[in-house]
């Protein structure tokens, strides 16, 4: 995907790994077109969840929900078809989802203010401002409140729990959820800022984005031309005890000052059948980094 912060069209587009070519998506029963840009994303079954960050243009964020349709010759990227838009006036910067169902998902409402300032505010005082909001296909509520910039979800259907990247405080929450009540179980303690999350049902590894310098992502967020920040991409692996309680294990895949790609947004794993594992890594300002993962 890419958003319009940089010189690509605004738009969601799909990356084939074997040429390594971008192609744009087509959408259908779109109207949005001159106000899309996607952040983050998530699937269930064939339906696509994406967050729209409209700040600073629009007083509250959009996710659109879209159904993944397959056209006839398998060698094109499929097209998607507008299934609904959800707005509300809580998503005043909505961050990481993470969908449970066909109509049903977790947001991350990482700032509570519009403006610029007070957003830098929040993240340096580390203010309980963000919240945790839930689509029950027809109304978004707030469910948890008074948490500091909560960023990246992800989703570990088998064990029914949500894991909460919290960005000024360097910690990933672990809860118990039950669609709109959730419990807090863990939390995993991190030496940088965690941004993206993304959980992999078949290692049961959780792969996360996140930022070791906070400040230099700040100046960086502001001026991308003129700063580097940071990237990382960490792996976490579910280690049990002898008294039966949750332990990690923390492994560092990448990392980099900011040269390569700066300020990492997204990362994920993607496990070739005669090749070594490939990371592939993304940001908001430019575009993606494939690397192999030759140990780890």
């Amino acid at each position: 995907m890419n958003n319009c912060t940089n010189n690509t069209e605004a738009g969601i587009y799909g990356y084939r790994l074997e040429s390594r070519e971008i192609f744009k998506i087509e959408l259908s029963s779109f109207n949005h077109k001159k106000e899309i840009n996607p952040h983050a994303m998530s699937a269930f079954m064939n339906i696509l969840f994406v967050t729209n960050s409209l700040y600073p243009e629009k007083e509250q964020d959009r996710v659109d929900i879209f159904t993944v349709v397959l056209k006839r010759d398998r060698k094109e990227f499929p097209k998607l078809k507008l299934q609904k838009s959800v707005v509300s006036g809580l998503m005043t910067g909505i961050c990481g989802i993470a969908a449970i169902g066909k109509e049903h998902f977790y947001l991350a409402n990482k700032h509570y203010f519009r403006n610029p300032g007070l957003r830098k505010t929040e993240v340096i005082l580390k203010m309980n401002t963000g919240a945790i909001l839930f689509f029950d296909g027809k109304k978004i509520q707030i469910i948890l409140d008074n948490i500091p910039t909560p960023t990246g979800l992800a989703f570990d259907r088998k064990k029914r729990q949500l894991y909460v990247g919290c960005y000024s405080t360097n910690v990933i929450l672990v809860f118990n959820a039950n669609l709109a009540h959730l419990t807090k179980v863990n939390e995993i303690q991190l030496s940088s800022a965690p941004y993206f999350l993304s959980f992999d049902p078949f290692t049961q590894n959780l792969l996360v984005t996140a930022h070791p310098l906070k400040i230099r992502y700040l100046f960086y967020e502001s001026y991308p031309h003129d700063y580097f920040s940071p990237s990382q991409v960490l792996e976490i692996k579910r280690k049990k005890s002898k008294d039966g309680k949750s332990n990690w294990s923390i492994s560092q895949l990448y990392v980099n000052d900011g040269a390569t790609i700066s300020a990492a947004t997204s990362a994920l794993m993607i496990f070739p059948r005669d090749r070594p594992r490939q990371l592939l890594i993304g940001n908001v300002y430019s575009g993606i980094l494939t690397c192999d993962v030759v140990s780890a």
